[in-house]
């Protein structure tokens, strides 16, 4: 947690370690983080990038207006959640996602995540039972949840 508190920035082990990995890393596959849910509050987004300078996604399909953190992080107005579900939130309707989907739409397929942030206001529940069971399986790689 660094330079905030509040509901935006999140905990996360290991900054002086993947800091340094990222330098090793220049020119080659970055560290990668996936930030599930934002409400356009971009502070988890910006420390992330500031501390570690990592590749950084953003995935909200309820923002109502642009998202604010373009300088740090590429944004995805996708849900995540069980593959072709439509999930109704207030007032807005989408169709969800899986995690896999997400990755292959991205090229990140082969990719291990270093940070996974996610809060989603109850997506939760349907998207992490098949990431876990991917996880145990040995083909997906996240570092830190």
């Amino acid at each position: 947690r660094y330079n905030a508190y509040g509901d935006g920035p999140k905990f996360v082990c290991g900054v002086d370690y993947l800091r340094e990995l990222y330098e090793k890393r220049k020119g080659e596959a970055n560290c990668l983080v996936y930030s599930i849910g934002s409400n356009n509050n971009i502070l988890f987004e910006r420390a992330v990038k500031q501390h570690i300078g990592c590749e950084i996604h953003t995935f909200d399909p309820t923002l109502k207006s642009e998202f604010k953190g373009t300088e740090y992080a590429k944004f995805h107005p996708w849900g995540l959640g069980k593959e072709g579900a439509k999930v109704k939130f207030g007032d807005s309707t989408f169709k969800c996602k899986s995690l896999e989907t997400i990755m292959r739409e991205l090229g990140h397929i082969d990719r291990k995540i270093d940070i996974f942030k996610i809060d989603c206001e109850g997506c939760e529940y349907a998207a992490m039972p098949p990431i876990f069971d991917a996880i145990a399986k040995g083909k997906l790689q996240i570092d830190q949840i």
